[in-house]
Protein backbone atom coordinates (compact mmCIF):
# COMPACT_ATOMS: atom_id res chain seq x y z
CA UNK A 1 0.00 0.00 0.00
CA UNK A 2 2.82 2.44 0.65
CA UNK A 3 4.07 2.25 -2.95
CA UNK A 4 0.31 3.17 -4.10
CA UNK A 5 0.41 6.03 -1.69
CA UNK A 6 4.00 7.17 -3.00
CA UNK A 7 2.53 6.88 -6.59
CA UNK A 8 -0.77 8.73 -5.53
CA UNK A 9 1.24 11.53 -3.61
CA UNK A 10 3.69 11.95 -6.73
CA UNK A 11 0.93 12.51 -9.26
CA UNK A 12 -0.96 15.04 -6.89
CA UNK A 13 2.05 17.05 -6.80
CA UNK A 14 2.86 16.63 -10.59
CA UNK A 15 -1.00 18.07 -11.14
CA UNK A 16 -1.16 20.26 -8.43
CA UNK A 17 -4.20 18.49 -6.81
CA UNK A 18 -5.03 17.15 -3.50
CA UNK A 19 -3.22 13.84 -2.54
CA UNK A 20 -6.62 12.45 -0.41
CA UNK A 21 -8.36 13.16 -3.81
CA UNK A 22 -5.53 11.75 -6.18
CA UNK A 23 -6.19 8.63 -3.81
CA UNK A 24 -10.24 8.49 -4.09
CA UNK A 25 -9.37 8.76 -8.19
CA UNK A 26 -6.91 5.80 -7.50
CA UNK A 27 -9.95 3.87 -5.47
CA UNK A 28 -12.28 4.35 -8.25
CA UNK A 29 -10.19 3.42 -10.68
CA UNK A 30 -9.53 0.22 -8.42
CA UNK A 31 -13.06 -0.63 -9.48
CA UNK A 32 -12.19 -2.00 -13.20
CA UNK A 33 -9.43 -4.73 -12.13
CA UNK A 34 -11.34 -5.62 -8.93
CA UNK A 35 -14.28 -6.30 -11.57
CA UNK A 36 -12.64 -8.18 -13.83
CA UNK A 37 -11.19 -10.50 -10.86
CA UNK A 38 -15.15 -11.20 -10.16
CA UNK A 39 -15.93 -11.81 -13.32
CA UNK A 40 -13.39 -14.60 -13.73
CA UNK A 41 -12.86 -15.66 -10.45
CA UNK A 42 -16.07 -14.85 -7.96
CA UNK A 43 -19.20 -14.51 -10.03
CA UNK A 44 -21.06 -17.88 -9.71
CA UNK A 45 -20.15 -19.11 -6.21
CA UNK A 46 -22.31 -18.82 -3.33
CA UNK A 47 -24.05 -15.74 -2.64
CA UNK A 48 -22.20 -15.58 0.65
CA UNK A 49 -18.56 -15.99 -1.12
CA UNK A 50 -20.03 -13.04 -3.74
CA UNK A 51 -20.57 -10.63 -0.57
CA UNK A 52 -17.47 -11.53 1.14
CA UNK A 53 -15.08 -10.39 -1.77
CA UNK A 54 -17.49 -6.87 -2.53
CA UNK A 55 -17.46 -6.75 1.82
CA UNK A 56 -13.18 -6.98 1.89
CA UNK A 57 -12.39 -5.25 -1.26
CA UNK A 58 -14.40 -2.20 -0.23
CA UNK A 59 -13.32 -2.12 3.41
CA UNK A 60 -9.66 -2.27 2.30
CA UNK A 61 -10.41 1.16 -0.58
CA UNK A 62 -11.78 2.49 2.72
CA UNK A 63 -8.75 1.89 4.82
CA UNK A 64 -6.70 2.87 1.66
CA UNK A 65 -8.35 6.50 2.10
CA UNK A 66 -9.05 6.89 5.56
CA UNK A 67 -7.38 4.76 7.25
CA UNK A 68 -8.66 3.38 10.71
CA UNK A 69 -11.12 5.86 10.48
CA UNK A 70 -13.41 3.32 8.70
CA UNK A 71 -14.39 1.68 11.44
CA UNK A 72 -17.35 4.93 11.57
CA UNK A 73 -18.30 3.29 8.56
CA UNK A 74 -18.56 -0.52 9.76
CA UNK A 75 -20.28 0.28 13.16
CA UNK A 76 -23.65 2.01 11.10
CA UNK A 77 -23.64 -0.76 9.10
CA UNK A 78 -23.65 -3.42 12.29
CA UNK A 79 -26.03 -1.04 14.05
CA UNK A 80 -28.64 -1.00 11.35
CA UNK A 81 -28.50 -4.67 10.89
CA UNK A 82 -28.65 -5.27 14.58
CA UNK A 83 -31.76 -3.06 14.71
CA UNK A 84 -33.49 -5.06 11.66
CA UNK A 85 -32.33 -8.08 13.31
CA UNK A 86 -34.03 -7.69 16.79
CA UNK A 87 -36.70 -4.50 16.49
CA UNK A 88 -37.84 -6.13 13.06
CA UNK A 89 -39.42 -4.38 10.05
CA UNK A 90 -41.33 -1.91 12.12
CA UNK A 91 -41.83 2.11 12.23
CA UNK A 92 -39.62 1.64 15.60
CA UNK A 93 -36.53 0.03 13.27
CA UNK A 94 -37.08 2.85 10.45
CA UNK A 95 -37.15 5.92 13.44
CA UNK A 96 -33.62 4.41 14.92
CA UNK A 97 -32.14 3.88 12.28
CA UNK A 98 -33.05 7.24 10.25
CA UNK A 99 -32.05 9.19 13.31
CA UNK A 100 -29.13 7.37 14.26
CA UNK A 101 -27.08 7.46 11.22
CA UNK A 102 -28.41 10.75 10.60
CA UNK A 103 -26.80 12.13 13.77
CA UNK A 104 -23.83 9.95 13.54
CA UNK A 105 -23.10 12.21 10.46
CA UNK A 106 -23.77 14.97 11.82
CA UNK A 107 -21.54 14.78 14.41
CA UNK A 108 -18.88 13.89 12.34
CA UNK A 109 -19.73 16.80 10.10
CA UNK A 110 -18.71 18.55 13.51
CA UNK A 111 -15.91 17.32 14.55
CA UNK A 112 -13.89 17.36 11.05
CA UNK A 113 -14.94 20.40 9.63
CA UNK A 114 -11.61 21.89 9.73
CA UNK A 115 -11.35 24.10 6.75
CA UNK A 116 -13.32 26.61 4.69
CA UNK A 117 -13.19 24.36 2.18
CA UNK A 118 -13.80 20.19 1.25
CA UNK A 119 -12.43 17.72 3.65
CA UNK A 120 -11.25 14.47 3.10
CA UNK A 121 -12.73 12.52 5.82
CA UNK A 122 -14.68 9.44 6.59
CA UNK A 123 -17.72 11.65 6.26
CA UNK A 124 -17.32 11.54 2.75
CA UNK A 125 -18.10 7.86 2.62
CA UNK A 126 -20.54 7.36 5.39
CA UNK A 127 -22.85 10.21 3.92
CA UNK A 128 -23.40 7.81 0.72
CA UNK A 129 -23.63 4.97 3.08
CA UNK A 130 -26.11 6.59 5.28
CA UNK A 131 -28.61 6.55 2.53
CA UNK A 132 -27.93 3.24 1.82
CA UNK A 133 -28.80 2.05 5.23
CA UNK A 134 -31.99 4.43 5.58
CA UNK A 135 -33.62 3.06 2.07
CA UNK A 136 -32.49 -0.78 3.85
CA UNK A 137 -34.58 -0.48 6.46
CA UNK A 138 -37.50 1.51 4.32
CA UNK A 139 -37.14 -1.54 1.93
CA UNK A 140 -37.60 -4.27 5.15
CA UNK A 141 -40.67 -2.15 6.89
CA UNK A 142 -42.29 -1.88 3.37
CA UNK A 143 -41.98 -5.37 2.40
CA UNK A 144 -43.29 -6.88 5.38
CA UNK A 145 -45.58 -4.26 7.15
CA UNK A 146 -46.45 -1.87 4.86
CA UNK A 147 -50.31 -2.80 2.95
CA UNK A 148 -48.99 -3.43 -0.73
CA UNK A 149 -51.85 -1.42 -2.03
CA UNK A 150 -50.68 1.75 -0.72
CA UNK A 151 -47.24 1.91 -2.08
CA UNK A 152 -46.22 3.03 -5.45
CA UNK A 153 -44.83 1.39 -7.98
CA UNK A 154 -41.13 2.37 -7.28
CA UNK A 155 -41.51 0.96 -3.70
CA UNK A 156 -42.83 -2.29 -4.67
CA UNK A 157 -40.11 -2.39 -6.68
CA UNK A 158 -37.39 -1.95 -3.95
CA UNK A 159 -39.19 -3.27 -1.24
CA UNK A 160 -37.93 -6.61 0.62
CA UNK A 161 -39.64 -9.38 2.62
CA UNK A 162 -36.54 -11.60 4.01
CA UNK A 163 -33.97 -10.64 6.37
CA UNK A 164 -31.01 -10.34 4.64
CA UNK A 165 -27.92 -12.15 6.05
CA UNK A 166 -25.06 -10.10 7.70
CA UNK A 167 -22.71 -11.22 4.79
CA UNK A 168 -25.33 -9.33 2.61
CA UNK A 169 -25.93 -6.35 4.18
CA UNK A 170 -21.92 -5.90 4.31
CA UNK A 171 -21.42 -6.70 0.66
CA UNK A 172 -24.24 -4.46 -0.46
CA UNK A 173 -23.27 -1.68 1.94
CA UNK A 174 -19.16 -1.42 1.06
CA UNK A 175 -19.76 -2.40 -2.70
CA UNK A 176 -16.03 -1.10 -4.04
CA UNK A 177 -17.20 0.53 -7.07
CA UNK A 178 -20.17 2.80 -5.46
CA UNK A 179 -19.35 2.95 -1.34
CA UNK A 180 -17.21 5.93 -1.48
CA UNK A 181 -18.90 7.99 -4.21
CA UNK A 182 -22.43 6.23 -4.93
CA UNK A 183 -24.16 5.37 -6.94
CA UNK A 184 -26.88 5.13 -4.96
CA UNK A 185 -28.74 1.72 -5.59
CA UNK A 186 -31.61 -0.83 -3.49
CA UNK A 187 -30.36 -3.94 -1.98
CA UNK A 188 -32.63 -5.63 -4.17
CA UNK A 189 -30.33 -4.60 -7.39
CA UNK A 190 -27.60 -6.28 -5.33
CA UNK A 191 -29.28 -9.44 -4.56
CA UNK A 192 -30.49 -10.02 -8.11
CA UNK A 193 -26.38 -9.27 -8.96
CA UNK A 194 -25.59 -12.38 -6.55
CA UNK A 195 -28.43 -14.64 -7.34
CA UNK A 196 -26.94 -14.51 -11.28
CA UNK A 197 -30.03 -12.74 -12.26
CA UNK A 198 -28.22 -10.51 -14.43
CA UNK A 199 -25.71 -13.65 -15.42
CA UNK A 200 -25.67 -14.66 -19.42
CA UNK A 201 -27.80 -11.38 -20.69
CA UNK A 202 -25.97 -11.51 -24.00
CA UNK A 203 -23.75 -14.65 -25.37
CA UNK A 204 -20.08 -13.18 -25.42
CA UNK A 205 -17.52 -12.49 -22.22
CA UNK A 206 -18.62 -9.57 -20.64
CA UNK A 207 -14.59 -8.74 -21.13
CA UNK A 208 -15.00 -9.01 -24.66
CA UNK A 209 -14.46 -5.98 -26.76
CA UNK A 210 -17.42 -6.76 -28.70
CA UNK A 211 -19.74 -6.99 -26.01
CA UNK A 212 -22.50 -4.71 -25.36
CA UNK A 213 -21.59 -4.40 -21.14
CA UNK A 214 -17.62 -3.57 -22.46
CA UNK A 215 -19.00 -1.08 -25.24
CA UNK A 216 -21.18 1.04 -22.72
CA UNK A 217 -19.04 0.48 -19.82
CA UNK A 218 -16.08 1.99 -22.10
CA UNK A 219 -18.03 4.82 -23.29
CA UNK A 220 -18.94 5.72 -19.51
CA UNK A 221 -15.40 5.58 -19.03
CA UNK A 222 -14.27 7.68 -21.74
CA UNK A 223 -16.52 10.10 -20.86
CA UNK A 224 -15.79 10.39 -17.89
CA UNK A 225 -12.26 10.98 -18.27
CA UNK A 226 -13.04 13.90 -20.63
CA UNK A 227 -15.12 15.18 -18.19
CA UNK A 228 -12.09 14.94 -15.89
CA UNK A 229 -9.65 16.76 -17.92
CA UNK A 230 -12.04 19.49 -19.01
CA UNK A 231 -12.80 20.05 -15.02
CA UNK A 232 -8.62 19.82 -14.22
CA UNK A 233 -7.77 22.53 -17.25
CA UNK A 234 -11.03 24.64 -16.53
CA UNK A 235 -10.34 24.77 -12.23
CA UNK A 236 -6.81 26.17 -13.00
CA UNK A 237 -7.87 29.54 -15.13
CA UNK A 238 -11.03 30.22 -13.19
CA UNK A 239 -10.97 29.21 -9.57
CA UNK A 240 -12.88 29.90 -6.64
CA UNK A 241 -10.66 32.46 -5.03
CA UNK A 242 -11.16 34.10 -8.21
CA UNK A 243 -14.46 34.10 -8.45
CA UNK A 244 -14.64 35.66 -5.07
CA UNK A 245 -11.67 37.89 -5.79
CA UNK A 246 -11.61 41.88 -5.99
CA UNK A 247 -10.17 41.41 -9.48
CA UNK A 248 -13.37 39.66 -10.62
CA UNK A 249 -15.52 43.29 -9.98
CA UNK A 250 -13.15 44.82 -12.19
CA UNK A 251 -14.57 43.57 -15.05
CA UNK A 252 -17.46 44.64 -17.11
CA UNK A 253 -20.68 42.76 -16.19
CA UNK A 254 -20.99 40.38 -18.98
CA UNK A 255 -17.36 38.98 -18.47
CA UNK A 256 -18.53 38.70 -15.16
CA UNK A 257 -21.61 36.22 -16.08
CA UNK A 258 -19.71 34.68 -18.91
CA UNK A 259 -17.13 33.29 -16.33
CA UNK A 260 -20.23 32.56 -13.87
CA UNK A 261 -21.59 30.32 -16.39
CA UNK A 262 -18.53 28.61 -17.03
CA UNK A 263 -17.59 27.82 -12.78
CA UNK A 264 -20.94 26.90 -12.55
CA UNK A 265 -20.44 23.93 -14.97
CA UNK A 266 -17.55 23.07 -13.92
CA UNK A 267 -19.22 22.72 -10.17
CA UNK A 268 -21.13 19.66 -12.33
CA UNK A 269 -17.95 18.56 -13.81
CA UNK A 270 -16.24 17.74 -10.57
CA UNK A 271 -18.85 15.24 -9.63
CA UNK A 272 -19.74 13.84 -13.16
CA UNK A 273 -16.56 12.89 -14.36
CA UNK A 274 -15.45 10.53 -10.92
CA UNK A 275 -19.85 9.41 -11.00
CA UNK A 276 -19.05 8.63 -14.82
CA UNK A 277 -15.48 6.50 -13.85
CA UNK A 278 -17.53 4.87 -11.28
CA UNK A 279 -20.33 3.86 -13.33
CA UNK A 280 -18.29 2.54 -15.73
CA UNK A 281 -16.87 0.09 -12.86
CA UNK A 282 -20.55 -0.75 -11.73
CA UNK A 283 -21.10 -1.93 -15.33
CA UNK A 284 -18.98 -4.47 -15.78
CA UNK A 285 -19.38 -5.78 -12.08
CA UNK A 286 -23.02 -6.31 -13.80
CA UNK A 287 -24.77 -3.71 -11.96
CA UNK A 288 -25.91 -1.95 -14.88
CA UNK A 289 -28.40 -4.01 -16.67
CA UNK A 290 -31.71 -2.47 -17.59
CA UNK A 291 -33.39 -4.62 -19.85
CA UNK A 292 -33.90 -4.19 -23.92
CA UNK A 293 -35.15 -1.08 -25.41
CA UNK A 294 -37.50 -1.22 -28.41
CA UNK A 295 -35.17 -2.10 -31.05
CA UNK A 296 -34.54 -5.07 -28.75
CA UNK A 297 -30.86 -3.75 -27.81
CA UNK A 298 -29.83 -4.30 -24.36
CA UNK A 299 -29.52 -1.47 -22.03
CA UNK A 300 -26.46 -0.85 -19.26
CA UNK A 301 -28.48 2.76 -17.78
CA UNK A 302 -29.93 1.13 -14.79
CA UNK A 303 -27.38 3.04 -11.97
CA UNK A 304 -26.86 6.20 -14.48
CA UNK A 305 -26.37 8.98 -12.21
CA UNK A 306 -26.12 11.69 -14.97
CA UNK A 307 -27.79 11.89 -18.22
CA UNK A 308 -25.02 13.98 -20.43
CA UNK A 309 -27.21 15.22 -23.52
CA UNK A 310 -29.80 16.61 -21.27
CA UNK A 311 -27.88 18.20 -19.13
CA UNK A 312 -25.36 19.62 -21.90
CA UNK A 313 -28.44 21.11 -23.74
CA UNK A 314 -30.61 22.14 -20.74
CA UNK A 315 -32.54 25.23 -20.98
CA UNK A 316 -34.30 25.28 -17.72
CA UNK A 317 -32.75 24.23 -14.14
CA UNK A 318 -35.86 21.59 -14.28
CA UNK A 319 -33.28 20.09 -16.80
CA UNK A 320 -30.44 19.95 -14.43
CA UNK A 321 -32.73 18.37 -11.49
CA UNK A 322 -33.78 15.82 -14.01
CA UNK A 323 -30.15 15.01 -15.35
CA UNK A 324 -27.57 15.39 -12.43
CA UNK A 325 -27.68 13.03 -9.43
CA UNK A 326 -30.05 10.65 -10.57
CA UNK A 327 -29.88 8.29 -8.28
CA UNK A 328 -29.83 10.56 -5.30
CA UNK A 329 -32.73 12.10 -6.58
CA UNK A 330 -34.91 9.01 -7.12
CA UNK A 331 -33.38 8.28 -3.44
CA UNK A 332 -35.23 11.16 -2.20
CA UNK A 333 -38.79 10.57 -4.24
CA UNK A 334 -39.03 7.12 -3.00
CA UNK A 335 -37.53 7.50 0.26
CA UNK A 336 -38.95 10.98 1.70
CA UNK A 337 -40.90 13.29 -0.69
CA UNK A 338 -43.70 10.06 -1.29
CA UNK A 339 -43.76 9.67 2.67
CA UNK A 340 -45.00 13.47 3.07
CA UNK A 341 -47.68 13.46 1.27
CA UNK A 342 -49.51 14.00 4.50
CA UNK A 343 -48.62 17.61 4.33
CA UNK A 344 -51.30 17.82 1.41
CA UNK A 345 -49.10 20.92 -0.56
CA UNK A 346 -46.21 19.73 -2.83
CA UNK A 347 -44.32 22.52 -2.06
CA UNK A 348 -43.78 22.17 1.69
CA UNK A 349 -42.77 18.26 0.43
CA UNK A 350 -40.10 19.84 -1.68
CA UNK A 351 -38.86 22.00 0.48
CA UNK A 352 -38.55 19.60 3.23
CA UNK A 353 -36.94 17.43 0.86
CA UNK A 354 -34.02 19.96 0.11
CA UNK A 355 -33.72 20.61 4.02
CA UNK A 356 -33.30 16.99 4.39
CA UNK A 357 -30.43 17.14 1.46
CA UNK A 358 -28.55 20.32 2.71
CA UNK A 359 -28.36 19.05 6.39
CA UNK A 360 -27.04 14.98 4.75
CA UNK A 361 -24.67 17.51 2.77
CA UNK A 362 -23.28 18.41 5.63
CA UNK A 363 -22.95 22.20 7.91
CA UNK A 364 -21.83 24.76 5.73
CA UNK A 365 -24.27 27.26 5.25
CA UNK A 366 -23.08 27.22 1.09
CA UNK A 367 -25.39 24.10 0.90
CA UNK A 368 -28.51 25.39 2.50
CA UNK A 369 -28.18 28.48 0.53
CA UNK A 370 -27.82 26.22 -2.66
CA UNK A 371 -30.50 24.55 -1.95
CA UNK A 372 -32.66 27.40 -1.15
CA UNK A 373 -32.13 28.94 -4.65
CA UNK A 374 -32.85 25.88 -6.31
CA UNK A 375 -36.11 25.67 -4.12
CA UNK A 376 -36.75 29.00 -5.67
CA UNK A 377 -35.79 28.91 -9.38
CA UNK A 378 -37.28 25.74 -9.88
CA UNK A 379 -40.55 27.01 -8.34
CA UNK A 380 -40.68 29.52 -10.56
CA UNK A 381 -39.69 27.88 -13.86
CA UNK A 382 -42.57 25.22 -13.02
CA UNK A 383 -44.94 28.29 -12.50
CA UNK A 384 -43.78 29.73 -15.92
CA UNK A 385 -44.36 26.33 -17.87
CA UNK A 386 -47.98 26.20 -16.11
CA UNK A 387 -48.69 30.05 -17.05
CA UNK A 388 -47.09 29.59 -20.70
CA UNK A 389 -49.39 26.11 -21.45
CA UNK A 390 -52.71 27.87 -21.03
CA UNK A 391 -51.90 30.55 -23.70
CA UNK A 392 -52.22 28.48 -27.08
CA UNK A 393 -51.55 31.54 -28.99
CA UNK A 394 -48.12 32.34 -27.64
CA UNK A 395 -46.94 28.88 -27.71
CA UNK A 396 -47.75 28.97 -31.23
CA UNK A 397 -46.30 32.20 -31.97
CA UNK A 398 -42.60 31.31 -29.65
CA UNK A 399 -42.58 28.23 -32.05
CA UNK A 400 -42.40 29.33 -35.21
CA UNK A 401 -38.92 31.35 -36.54
CA UNK A 402 -37.12 33.39 -36.11
CA UNK A 403 -39.15 33.91 -32.24
CA UNK A 404 -38.03 30.10 -31.40
CA UNK A 405 -34.47 30.80 -32.10
CA UNK A 406 -34.70 33.64 -29.76
CA UNK A 407 -36.31 32.17 -26.98
CA UNK A 408 -33.80 29.10 -27.27
CA UNK A 409 -30.76 31.48 -26.92
CA UNK A 410 -32.73 33.47 -24.03
CA UNK A 411 -33.23 30.30 -22.20
CA UNK A 412 -29.55 28.42 -23.04
CA UNK A 413 -28.12 32.11 -21.57
CA UNK A 414 -30.48 32.45 -18.80
CA UNK A 415 -29.61 28.75 -17.67
CA UNK A 416 -25.59 29.29 -18.12
CA UNK A 417 -25.42 32.41 -16.17
CA UNK A 418 -27.85 31.38 -13.17
CA UNK A 419 -26.50 27.92 -12.99
CA UNK A 420 -23.30 29.34 -11.77
CA UNK A 421 -25.54 31.38 -9.59
CA UNK A 422 -27.32 28.99 -8.33
CA UNK A 423 -24.02 26.12 -7.61
CA UNK A 424 -21.62 29.00 -6.64
CA UNK A 425 -22.40 28.69 -2.64
CA UNK A 426 -22.15 25.16 -3.03
CA UNK A 427 -18.59 25.50 -4.35
CA UNK A 428 -17.19 27.82 -1.55
CA UNK A 429 -19.25 26.84 1.42
CA UNK A 430 -19.19 29.54 3.19
CA UNK A 431 -21.02 32.50 4.51
CA UNK A 432 -18.01 35.26 3.60
CA UNK A 433 -17.35 33.69 0.26
CA UNK A 434 -20.63 33.18 -0.96
CA UNK A 435 -21.90 36.92 0.73
CA UNK A 436 -18.74 38.01 -1.34
CA UNK A 437 -19.82 36.15 -4.77
CA UNK A 438 -23.41 37.49 -4.47
CA UNK A 439 -22.30 40.98 -3.65
CA UNK A 440 -20.32 41.04 -6.80
CA UNK A 441 -23.68 39.63 -9.02
CA UNK A 442 -26.28 42.01 -7.31
CA UNK A 443 -28.17 39.57 -5.52
CA UNK A 444 -29.59 39.21 -9.29
CA UNK A 445 -30.77 35.77 -8.57
CA UNK A 446 -33.01 36.88 -5.37
CA UNK A 447 -34.91 38.92 -7.29
CA UNK A 448 -36.83 35.80 -8.20
CA UNK A 449 -38.00 35.80 -4.46
CA UNK A 450 -40.67 38.25 -5.61
CA UNK A 451 -41.97 36.21 -8.54
CA UNK A 452 -45.36 35.95 -6.29
CA UNK A 453 -45.68 39.38 -7.33
CA UNK A 454 -44.53 39.59 -10.75
CA UNK A 455 -46.61 36.64 -11.61
CA UNK A 456 -49.63 38.39 -11.07
CA UNK A 457 -48.38 40.97 -14.01
CA UNK A 458 -47.21 37.81 -16.24
CA UNK A 459 -50.80 36.60 -15.94
CA UNK A 460 -52.74 39.29 -16.75
CA UNK A 461 -50.45 39.69 -19.64
CA UNK A 462 -50.14 35.96 -20.82
CA UNK A 463 -53.41 34.72 -20.03
CA UNK A 464 -56.30 35.18 -22.29
CA UNK A 465 -59.39 36.14 -21.04
CA UNK A 466 -61.47 32.79 -19.67
CA UNK A 467 -63.78 32.33 -21.83
CA UNK A 468 -61.33 31.90 -24.91
CA UNK A 469 -58.68 29.88 -22.66
CA UNK A 470 -57.94 26.61 -24.00
CA UNK A 471 -55.03 24.29 -22.05
CA UNK A 472 -52.90 22.22 -24.00
CA UNK A 473 -50.89 19.06 -23.39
Amino acid sequence: MGSILNVAGLLASKLGVAEPAMRLLFSVLLGYPLAFVYQKYIKGRSQNEQSLYFFLTGLYLGYYNYGFDIIHCLVNVLFTYGVMLFVGPTRTSVALVFISTMVYLLYGYILNTTTDGYDFTFTMPLCVLVLRLIGLVFNYYDGNRRDQEKLSNDMKEVAIKRMPTILEVLGFSFFPSSFMIGPQFPITRYLDLIAGKFNNVENKEVWSLSSATMKYAIQRALAGVFYLGVYHIGSSIITDDFMISDELDTYPFWRKCFYLGIWGRLVFYKYICIWLLGEGACILFGLGYNGTDKEGNLKFDKIANIRIRVLENARSHIHYVESFNINTNQWVLVYIYKRLRFFGNKYVSQAAVLLFLSVWHGIHSGYYTTFFMEFVIVAFEKDMIEICKKNETFLNYISKQPQKTIVYIILKLYTFVFIGYCNGPFAVLTFHKWWHLYKSFYFMGHLLLFWPIYKIFIIKFLLPPKNTSKKTS
